[in-house]
């Protein structure tokens, strides 16, 4: 799927691009990367596929020093290859991993500080509850208290996103947003959340 020359190999991206998301990002995830004690603070981009997100992402943050340390994650090693090779000399890291059981010796507890997810969630969905159930418990687990989960979801139900999320703080509810400058989520071609991970005498 990720390797060869077909049109599956190809740069793809679910939804929307960077340039659309770029306002959003800058709103909510920006202030919780600049206010980590971690220096870089961490970014974690979940099932990064043969998108160019993370380095699009880089671009933006990482232009004049290594302002963010961004990881790409995702379960196939074609897809990694795939980042690895597109990122050029970006200093990205490149994990092949399976994001419902993430070793816990690469991907410590409380270590990042923002989860960007565009469409895994989704495809969890399709895969059943338990993974849907198990990569929530992971996000929990890596994200700092305070840390941001920034999602895009265009399959599961508004009702099922929040309802797997009922114990984080929820920032954004799925609903349609337009920021200051008049950009509106609509513009995602999907619905857009964003939950903070809760401080940890805040859980139930």
């Amino acid at each position: 799927f990720y390797s060869g020359d077909s049109a599956d190999s190809k740069d793809f991206e679910w939804f929307c691009d960077y340039e659309d998301i770029r306002p959003f990002f800058h709103e909510f995830a920006q202030p919780v990367l600049d206010a980590s004690s971690s220096r870089p603070p961490k970014m974690l981009v979940a099932g990064c596929g043969n998108s160019h997100l993370t380095c699009d992402l880089y671009d933006d943050l990482c232009a004049d020093s290594m302002a963010v340390e961004i990881w790409n994650v995702d379960y196939a090693e074609a897809a990694i290859t795939r980042a690895r090779a597109t990122a050029g000399r970006r200093k990205l890291r490149h994990v092949v991993a399976d994001l419902r059981a993430l070793p816990e010796e690469t991907f410590r507890e409380k270590s990042f500080d923002v989860v960007v997810d565009k469409g895994t969630m989704d495809a969890l969905f399709c895969a059943g509850p338990s993974s849907v159930q198990r990569f929530t418990a992971e996000l929990r687990r890596v994200l700092r208290p305070g840390g941001m989960v920034l999602l895009m979801s265009g399959v599961a139900t508004g009702e099922e996103i929040l309802e797997i999320f009922r114990n984080w703080t929820t920032v954004l509810d799925g609903s349609p947003y337009i920021t200051e400058e008049g950009e509106a989520s609509i513009n995602l071609r999907s619905r857009l959340f964003v939950f903070l991970r809760p401080r940890d005498d805040d859980d139930t």
